[in-house]
């Protein structure tokens, strides 16, 4: 965690902790120096999809994120046809703030990105 003290970008491998299989990666991308926020974002294995692992993977980031971190906004992107990522930014706070028109390339097709936000006036209204 001393990384994003810093503001270097890296993912951390994800472990289960009564087995330590492997399960994917999750992580904040720190910016603190004038804005003050971050973007969070996992990935896990197809596997370990519809577990709630992302939801309790991501609830620990954003709790992080405004708590340790004392950032003032995180964000997050999800491409069009996820909409698993969707719900599960849905539960964990974040708010739809708009689409990001072509914005990413999968598949060689142009797809829509989602742009979600939490600050921190929402985390602590909230009952995280």
């Amino acid at each position: 965690m001393e990384n994003y003290k810093s503001g270097i970008y890296d993912f951390q491998a994800l472990f289960l902790k009564h087995t330590n299989e492997y399960i994917g990666e999750a992580g904040v991308l720190s910016y603190k120096s004038n804005s003050n926020r971050g973007v969070l974002g996992y990935n896990l294995l197809p596997d370990y999809w519809g577990h709630g692992y992302a939801t309790e993977i991501t609830k620990a980031l954003v709790k992080f994120s405004f708590e340790e971190m004392k950032m003032e906004r995180v964000e997050a992107l999800v491409a069009d046809g996820n909409e698993s990522s969707k719900k599960v930014l849905e539960k964990s706070g974040f708010i739809l703030e708009g689409t990001l028109r072509n914005y990413a390339r999968i598949n060689n097709n142009y797809c829509n990105v989602y742009y979600y936000g939490m600050i921190c006036k929402d985390y602590y209204g909230s009952n995280h």
